[in-house]
């Protein structure tokens, strides 16, 4: 059950929630594209961080994304580059749900794609290459997927795995989000159906 206390959100089962919580409303399928839309946004394996995309295939990459997750209403907007400060090589997004807006931010960002670009944790490097290599690149089921991540992550990794069945897909997807720590979703068929 998921609920807000105190200004937070927290999910627990129905018997641990205090009286004075505010239950939070069952996500709608609405609420689940546009989850993987902005997980896709800021993904490492084959999302905007996998590689320095330009304003143009930024936006193109945007819009297959929201196609491809059946959103609709929703509108992409760039937002050009006006300071100093803006001058990385790489587009990044932004989302805002609210409005149904993807805002597009060209030279925002380094260049994930090389290696120690930064002060990036060689880990990250290693478990997006295990993702790619055992996941992405080929055409295997969720449970296949699961082994070569938890594989992957090893002990370093103290976040859940993500893993949710998705019988529509033909193939596991994968994706890797990087803060503070790291957060991988897998998406896909119980059995690859290539």
């Amino acid at each position: 059950m998921a609920f807000r206390f105190n200004e937070d959100v927290y999910v627990a089962p129905r018997s641990q929630v205090p009286s004075s919580a505010t239950l939070l409303n069952p996500a709608t399928p609405q609420d689940v594209a546009v989850r993987e839309l902005e997980g896709g946004l800021g993904d490492w394996v084959d999302g905007l961080y996998s590689r320095c995309f330009s304003e143009t295939e930024a936006v193109a990459f945007t819009k297959a994304q929201i196609k491809r997750l059946g959103l609709t209403g929703w509108r992409i907007e760039v937002l050009p580059a006006d300071s100093r400060d803006d001058d990385q090589p790489c587009a990044d997004a932004d989302l805002d749900p609210g409005h149904n807006t993807v805002s597009v931010l060209p030279h925002r960002m380094r260049d994930h794609s090389v290696r120690n670009a930064g002060t990036v944790d060689p880990f990250v490097y290693e478990l997006r290459d295990a993702l790619v290599e055992g996941v992405t690149s080929r055409c295997v089921g969720l449970r296949q997927a699961e082994q070569v991540t938890r594989r992957a992550l090893g002990t370093r990794h103290h976040w859940p795995l993500t893993v949710l069945p998705d019988p529509t897909a033909s193939c596991t997807r994968a994706d890797l989000q990087v803060g503070g720590s790291v957060q991988v979703t897998l998406r896909g068929p119980e059995v690859a159906n290539p």
